[in-house]
């Protein structure tokens, strides 16, 4: 059973309560220096609520004693909270399993204050400075294996005379001794303390009943009830009573058609009669009631003819497609006597006229609703405002064809250039230039033409030239282009020639044709050699053979032509001669009794030339390649 019986009333009354900051939380068991040996883990402290309203002590704290902070946490009437040192050993003990571990600390054996306050120690809310000695139950307490208990939360908790030691038994033998204790409930020994006698205040409105349940008063007053606990005692408690009545008062409203009144219903016709109670809603805290008087006034009703084409947005901000004679629409405070006007709609609907634009066009098409289109469509659509006969719109839709002009691709091959249809000449290859035929495609649309055109070099003989040789002189006629080979020599008889060719012994006038035919088909270049046959000299006539050492290297060269004289021929003349026989560098006495000397050429012109060493008697010739 509870520790105190009269508590079990206080419980009850918490119907009539709500959390309030009340603090009338006590300590009201200790067990300081429980029978174990040496670390007390069975040292406990037990509050309770001995208010009449739950009480919230979230952030209370312990502020002597124990060090412990609650988290959130509601204390109902006649609740214990168990705080234990070592909540397991407690639990193995005692059985309780509703304790909560304290967060440090340790109970003096030789006793000392045990402080409990609200959050950060604001208020202290209860302190017990118990002690070991004889008025603190002595040996029994003090290792003696009972805690010590308040048998009445309402007593002064730091007189000792009010606490005894539990004689509850947990049964649990501990060196020899019984733990005694009864954390979390009511302890054996306070059971003699039972009937209880209480007095509380109270006001009611027009009524109030007892906490017991077995009588109603409406009229102010004191009052005896008894409520027997779950132990069978009584607790007596007298009521101080001060009955207040309900207050009433009248609505007086005015509506149109009807009012939704604070009943919450709906009324239609004038009334008088309705009632209705708001609870708490008087100034002294009971209930007003209130009673309607309602005027219900008629809204004014009307018919709105319309005649519109397709379609009609009328005052409701609907848009209405087709006649309609059933719409109606409500304009707040549109009647004469200030309710609402309903307005039934009588609306015509006329069609319009509609029709389809067949169109056909190449490529796009601008239509009448200034759109271009690109792709054939049958589904634009244009409004002509009022162009049906009928003074509507004329609704016209779009059924275009659109022809995509034709593309193709010209492929051509020239030499060296090409004007194509476009006006444009062409000196290279090109696959990107276009060209567009307007209308030559067959269904009436352009013709874009690609160009594939592929550019071959026109072939080159070089320029014409001319040669001045001695009678019976060798021509190599392999090396007499600076193409080399790549043509065709053709003599005067129009007959080929190649290498070595000895000419005429008669003076004269003689014309090669050098003819490339070498790129893609295109038309041969012909390159015309005169070659004058000088009757003053004769090439058999020369002696050479004064000159068979003298050579020449390298062959081509760029910028030193080296001669070699291993005879040490003297008074040496040396001579170049370009394509043309003309004398392009002249060196006398180039060798000064040396065999070898180096001839500076790099300042001429890259080609075909002819290096001619000579004395009074005798010459020799070379073919030079000049790079």
């Amino acid at each position: 059973m509870k520790k105190f019986n009269i508590f079990m009333l206080t419980a009850l009354l918490i119907t009539f309560s709500s959390v309030t900051t009340a603090q009338d939380i006590v300590i009201t068991e200790i067990m300081y220096n429980p029978p174990e040996s040496g670390s007390d883990s069975l040292e406990f402290i037990e509050i309770y609520n001995n208010d009449v309203v739950a009480v919230d002590i979230t952030g209370w704290t312990f502020t002597d004693g124990i060090t412990h902070t609650f988290g959130s946490r509601t204390m109902i009437p006649g609740e214990y909270i168990v705080l234990v040192r070592n909540y397991s050993a407690f639990q193995s003990v005692y059985g309780y399993t509703g304790a909560i571990q304290w967060n440090g600390g340790v109970l003096a054996n030789g006793g000392e204050d045990i402080a409990l306050a609200t959050a950060g120690g604001a208020q202290t809310i209860d302190v017990v400075d118990f002690d070991d000695n004889a008025a603190w139950s002595g040996n029994e307490a003090d290792g003696g294996g009972a805690s010590l208990v308040l048998c009445d939360p309402s007593s002064d908790n730091t007189d000792p005379v009010n606490w005894y030691p539990s004689t509850t038994s947990s049964s649990v033998l501990i060196n020899g001794i019984i733990a005694l204790g009864s954390p979390g409930f009511a302890d054996d020994f306070c059971g003699t303390l039972c009937n209880t006698a209480a007095t509380i205040t109270e006001t009611g409105c027009d009524n109030f009943t007892v906490p017991s349940g077995d009588e109603s008063y409406t009229m102010s007053g004191s009052y005896m009830d008894t409520i027997v606990n779950a132990a069978g005692c009584d607790s007596v408690i007298t009521i101080n009573l001060t009955i207040i009545n309900s207050t009433t008062g009248t609505d007086v409203q005015t509506a149109c058609g009807s009012y939704t009144w604070i009943d919450g219903i709906a009324y239609n016709s004038s009334n008088n009669t309705a009632t209705h109670t708001v609870t708490g809603g008087a100034a002294n805290g009971c209930d007003s009631i209130v009673t309607l008087d309602l005027t219900i006034k008629p809204v004014a009703t009307g018919t709105d003819v319309q005649t519109a084409c397709a379609s009609y947005i009328w005052i409701d901000g609907i848009a209405y497609t087709t006649s309609n004679n059933t719409a109606n629409h409500t304009i707040t405070g549109g009647a004469a006597n200030g309710c609402d006007s309903i307005v039934t709609l009588d609306l015509t609907i006329i069609n319009g006229a509609t029709g389809t634009d067949i169109q056909s066009a190449c490529g796009s098409y601008t239509w009448i609703d200034g759109m271009t289109y690109t792709s054939s469509n049958t589904t634009a659509m244009h409004t002509i405002v009022g162009g049906a006969a009928n003074g509507c719109d004329s609704i016209v839709t779009l059924d275009l064809t659109i022809n995509n002009p034709t593309t193709g691709t010209d492929v051509q091959t020239a030499c060296g250039s090409y004007t194509w249809i476009d006006g444009m000449t062409y000196t290279s290859s090109n696959n990107t230039a276009t060209f567009t035929i307007v209308a030559g495609a067959a269904n009436g649309c352009d013709s874009i033409v690609t160009l594939d055109l592929t550019i071959n070099s026109l072939n080159d003989a070089g320029v014409d030239s001319s040669l001045t040789v001695c009678m019976n002189e060798p021509i190599d006629f392999d090396t007499l282009s600076s193409l080399g080979t790549a043509g065709t020599w053709l003599d005067f008889t129009n007959t080929a020639v190649s290498g070595v060719v000895t000419l005429s012994s008669i003076a004269g006038d003689y014309e090669f044709r050098y003819i490339i035919y070498t790129s893609n088909n295109c038309p041969a270049d012909t390159a015309t050699y005169t070659i004058t046959v000088d009757g003053t000299c004769d090439y058999l006539s020369v002696n050479t053979e004064s000159m068979i050492d003298v050579s020449v290297y390298p062959n081509p060269a760029s910028s030193i032509l080296t001669i070699q004289n291993s005879c040490n021929t003297t008074s040496l003349k040396v001579e170049m001669l370009d394509m043309n026989g003309r004398i392009v560098l002249v060196e006398n006495d180039v060798f000064n009794n040396s065999s070898k000397a180096n001839l500076v050429i790099d300042h001429l012109n890259k080609g075909i030339y002819t290096l001619r060493i000579s004395d009074e008697t005798s010459q020799k010739l070379f073919k030079i390649v000049k790079q």
